[in-house]
């Protein structure tokens, strides 16, 4: 079994941890190389998603995306969680983004699905999923702008976030 973290929610007094295992025990974060030189799986990406952590005066940490192709013909299974409720702020902070997961059969387009489904798919499909990321703390107006500076630089929050919930440019 293969968890895949996500964004923290933000604390009282510090923002939330990026792409994370939050309360998650005895799981693995497998890497790449093992998962790639023992099973017909290459992952195409995983990395931070930009604008997944909720805006607040601390910023809830941000979630990961991992896109995966099946090499060969297989059954996938996801069980994530997070999908509908997104996790939520507190005291004026904003929620962070929900969890999504796509898939991409060869020669079709790229569509959502459920977050639990059990599905056969042929070789060569991309499999993508998002986590959710960690609700913000406190009103995003509060935010300090050098913190939002440093996350703009870092790729956690887009210059337009930066504007639009924090009234930063």
């Amino acid at each position: 079994m293969e968890t895949y973290g996500g964004g923290q929610g933000a604390k009282f007094n510090q923002d939330g941890m990026d792409g994370v295992h939050v309360n998650m025990t005895n799981t693995m974060n497998t890497p790449v190389e093992v998962i790639e030189m023992n099973y017909p799986l290459r992952v195409d990406r995983y990395a931070l998603i930009t604008d997944t952590g909720g805006p607040g005066e601390f910023r809830g940490g941000t979630g990961l995306a991992r896109e995966i192709t099946v090499l060969e013909d297989a059954t996938v299974s996801l069980s994530t969680e997070r999908n509908i409720v997104k996790p939520w702020g507190m005291q004026g902070g904003l929620p962070g983004q929900s969890s999504r997961c796509f898939i991409k059969i060869p020669g079709g387009k790229r569509e959502e699905i459920p977050g639990k489904v059990t599905r056969e798919v042929p070789g060569g499909t991309t499999i993508i999923l998002e986590t959710a990321g960690g609700g913000g703390f406190g009103k995003p107006s509060g935010r300090n702008p050098a913190a939002v500076r440093q996350d703009v630089k870092n790729g956690l929050v887009s210059s337009t976030a930066a504007l639009e919930d924090y009234g930063f440019n």
